[in-house]
């Protein structure tokens, strides 16, 4: 196979995939507009419902801050920089236990009492792969499975 053949047998191909892809495109189109329909009134009710819960100063500064931004986007496309939604990502186990751990002898806890409750919820963990285990393991278990659910 030269070059130019195998050029020729990749561009046929693709050529098959693309034109697939546009024949079929009607029915997915369909498909996911019907989707949006149904999807579109508890969406509609969930945005009313989140609405009504803002204090109606605070919707006044965002409408005014959007107007500004959609004002001034020409000139200074940084104003943008508004409707950047951004979230501060939650802290982790082991950096909520620190914090824990460092407050707790201010407020008169027993030392190690924030790592007493860590051990319990192990424990919990531990307690319900065991019961997991059971369950995944049936009625009828071979010894094997047995000898393995004595060692957890």
């Amino acid at each position: 196979m030269t070059t130019s053949h195998r050029e020729e047998t990749l561009n046929d191909h693709m050529g098959f995939w693309n034109s697939m892809k546009f024949a079929n495109m009607t029915s997915s189109i369909c498909r996911k507009l019907k989707a949006t329909c149904e999807g579109v009134g508890s969406s509609t009710e969930a945005f009313k419902d989140l609405d009504a819960r803002i204090d109606d100063e605070i919707r006044r500064d965002w409408l005014e801050q959007e107007q500004d931004a959609y004002r001034r986007r020409l000139d200074d496309p940084s104003v943008m920089d508004i409707f950047d939604v951004s979230s501060a990502k939650a802290p982790g186990r082991k950096e909520v236990q620190l914090e824990l751990m460092t407050t707790e002898q201010p407020m008169g806890l027993v030392s190690g009492t924030v790592a007493w409750l860590i051990e319990g919820f192990k424990l919990q963990k531990s307690q319900l792969d065991l019961a997991s285990s059971i369950r995944q393991l049936g009625k009828k278990p071979s010894l094997k499975d047995r000898l393995t659910l004595v060692e957890k």
